[in-house]
This record gives structure tokens, C-alpha cells and sequence, in this order.
């Protein structure tokens, strides 16, 4: 157990030469890392389980803590509809579509037929994966200055709306 960044980390680590295991919990966050992998060494600073630890938690750590002081949003009031439309990655190399039905979002990956998921509003303009039971914002919308949809980012993915 540490303090790491300021928060309070439970972990553990090791390894053997060829292989290396390492997890940490991040209990206020709810949020817990196992990194394994091969490598030429047993542990220490040498490998790349550290530059790893750090991209995942630079990349959910600043979603969990927005989740935590999130206000709950009532989806009735937000317009489902602004949302939908088809939206693509910039050269076109991928696509992807949001529609709704009966009151429902679907988000869909056009190159990836079945990756065809229910979206549920988080706040205006932010939405999570129906499927995921810790309701993490995963799709943000941004809008112009008149308040229209116009893009989508998606992980590190920005689509713009067609």
C-alpha cells in the first residue's frame, strides 16, 4: 500500500525472468489495473509496466473522477435526437451511426457490424454504454455555437458528423 498522486493505492508486483505480473486498486475510484507480461527482466524500473500503468490511469482516472462528482441528469431532458446521425473519422477510414428508437440511443460502428450497443445518457452531451454497470461516460458530443451536434469522440476517436 502507497499514496501515489495523492490517492491510495493497494498493490503488488513480480516476476521471474520472462514474466511479469503487476496489479494495483485504486479503491476511491473503484478502479483496479493487472498489467502481464513477457520481458527479459524480473522487475523493477527496466520494463514497461510503469509507462503502462500511467496511460491507463492518464486515461481513466480523469472519467472516474468527473463520474464522482457528476450530478445524476434526467434523460427526458435531454433531446435524443440531436444525437443521431451518421458521424466519421476524418479521411473516412471509419464510421460510425447513432440512431434512436422508442426512446432508445443506439451507437454502432458501421465497419463493425456487431458492435451495435445501447447508449444512456450521463449528463448533456456525455453518454455511457448501457452494458456497463458503473455508468462511465465513454461517448462525448460536442456541439457549435448555436447547439448543434456536430462531432463525437469516442476513446481517442473524433468523429465528425456528416
Amino acid at each position: 500500500m502507497y499514496d501515489g498522486d495523492g490517492r491510495h493505492v493497494i498493490g503488488h508486483a513480480g516476476g521471474h525472468w520472462g514474466f511479469f505480473a503487476k496489479v494495483e486498486i485504486l479503491p476511491d475510484l473503484k478502479l483496479g489495473v493487472v498489467i502481464m507480461t513477457n520481458c527479459n527482466y524480473p522487475q523493477g524500473d527496466l520494463g514497461p509496466d510503469k509507462a503502462l500503468t500511467k496511460i491507463i490511469y492518464e486515461k481513466f482516472v480523469p472519467i472516474l473522477e468527473r463520474k464522482n462528482t457528476e450530478t445524476a441528469v434526467d434523460p427526458r431532458a435531454v433531446d435524443l435526437h440531436a444525437y443521431a446521425g451518421q458521424y466519421a473519422l476524418p479521411g473516412e477510414y471509419a464510421h460510425a451511426e447513432v440512431n434512436v428508437r422508442n426512446d432508445t440511443v443506439y451507437f454502432s460502428l458501421t465497419e463493425k457490424p456487431q458492435f451495435h450497443e445501447i447508449i444512456q445518457a450521463a449528463d448533456v452531451h456525455q453518454f455511457y454504454f448501457a452494458a456497463d454497470p458503473g455508468k462511465h461516460p465513454m461517448l462525448r458530443f460536442d456541439t457549435d455555437e448555436s447547439g448543434k451536434v456536430v462531432s463525437l469522440e469516442f476513446l481517442d476517436f473524433h468523429f465528425k458528423k456528416k
